[in-house]
């Protein structure tokens, strides 16, 4: 490309190549061998961006690391809190009142119950879920203590789907 001023005007000439592919570039080395400031300045915005993009990715892969960390760990927590074990589900029978089940059972009930076939519960029953295993996802059986005015009247074993 040139550009003169040419009786009083000014005019513009453009070259264009027949062959396809990339033009000669005006950046690169210069005469002597050394590099052009703009292309250390472009070196070093890729050098950047390069840097910039593996932090963004390993920063990434970290907090879902330690987020999955953490979930694993509230499930294996709920897990062990909720366990009810057979032997202490066979010693609870129809009739007893809730306040003389507190020593066999656990402190929490299930926290989220996956789909499962439930029988119906008798009216007006006020029933507990609690885990039949250290099953951390929630797949095994689960025990349902059905409670009216205090006293159970229903104890159930809901299986998996």
């Amino acid at each position: 490309m040139t550009a003169h001023s040419r009786a009083g005007s000014f005019e513009v000439a453009a070259r264009l190549p027949h062959t396809s592919g990339r033009a000669p570039s005006a950046e690169g080395p210069t005469s002597d061998g050394t590099e052009t400031e703009s292309t250390l300045q472009r070196a070093h915005a890729h050098r950047e961006l390069r840097r910039s993009l593996t932090v963004t990715v390993a920063g990434s892969a970290v907090m879902a690391a330690v987020i999955l960390t953490v979930q694993v760990l509230v499930w294996i927590h709920n897990a062990e809190r909720s366990y009810l074990s057979p032997a202490r589900f066979g010693r609870i029978t129809i009739g007893q009142e809730r306040t003389r089940l507190t020593e066999l059972l656990p402190s929490e009930q299930v926290p989220a119950l996956p789909e499962r076939p439930e029988p119906p519960a008798p009216s007006r029953d006020v029933c507990e879920y609690y885990g039949s295993g250290n099953n951390i996802f929630g797949a095994g059986p689960v025990y349902r203590l059905c409670f009216d005015r205090g006293r159970l009247v229903s104890k159930d074993v809901l299986s998996a789907l």
